[in-house]
């Protein structure tokens, strides 16, 4: 290097140095790009869920058990019934508050305030805050549930429904373990998104073999491509997982 080739900060850039520096600056460029490309194309979807910004009411069958859940209609085919889950604000469920509306019964007919979210087919409700959220409007009819069938090995995983259905992106995978396991242990029912002797994926809710409530046992395990066994029921429109937890095991080599 000459004494001309020597780059003082505060004077011209000599010219063998200006060239060497934008090669540099093209190639590490060029590199920024190609790993940005692959970045981007390897994440995990972000989902089809939307969570509707507008208030609106929903009339209906409030169910406290196993889970809170309305029984209204569908609100893309209104002749049809539609089952859904309810959530408060954050990573919360709701179940206080609907059964300090049931009172001493199982069900009654309501009225829902809150914001719709949706992905697919599967639909819920996040309730507004304060008591205007659930209005009680009179005695309702059972609610249709279906027997367990089988013992079966499912496979998938282990989702928070809020947020895998529009309030967060992406809400399911790893990248969403830590976040799913806050929602799971602050009350939002746990549901599973897999599939069953190779067939296409569904959505199901989970509750322990009994048919109770079992956020603490599985919110450990969201996140994470999990295999278990379960006998399979339904309540409204929502199917039903009576998970045998202590077979809940992680599938090697995890996304």
């Amino acid at each position: 290097m000459t004494n001309s080739d020597f780059y003082v900060g505060y004077l011209p850039m000599p010219v063998r140095t200006r060239s060497f520096v934008r090669v540099i600056a093209a190639v590490a460029m060029l590199l920024l790009a190609v790993v940005t490309t692959v970045v981007a194309t390897t994440q995990p979807q972000s989902g089809t869920g939307e969570w509707s910004a507008e208030t609106n009411i929903f009339e209906g069958t409030l169910t406290q058990s196993p889970y809170p859940l309305l029984s209204g209609i569908d609100p893309d085919e209104p002749s049809k019934p539609r089952s859904f889950l309810l959530f408060a604000s954050g990573k919360t469920g709701v179940a206080v508050r609907t059964e300090k509306a049931l009172g001493a019964m199982t069900q009654k007919r309501v009225r829902i305030h809150g914001q719709l979210l949706r992905r697919g087919n599967q639909f819920a409700i996040t309730l507004v805050d304060g008591p205007e959220a659930i209005e009680v409007v009179g005695d309702a009819e059972p609610t249709d549930s279906f027997g367990k069938g089988a013992p079966t090995t499912f496979v998938g995983e282990i989702i928070d429904p809020k947020c895998w259905l529009g309030a967060m992106k992406p809400g399911s995978g790893l990248v969403h373990k830590a976040c799913a396991e806050l929602c799971i242990r602050g009350g939002i029912p746990p549901c599973f998104v897999g599939s069953v002797d190779g067939q296409d994926p569904g959505f199901f809710l989970m509750t322990d073999s009994s048919g109770n409530t079992c956020n603490d046992a599985v919110a450990a395990r969201a996140g994470s491509l999990v295999s278990f066994s379960a006998e399979r029921s339904r309540i409204g429109t929502i199917d039903v997982l009576h998970t045998h937890v202590s077979s809940i095991a992680d599938i090697p080599n995890n996304r």
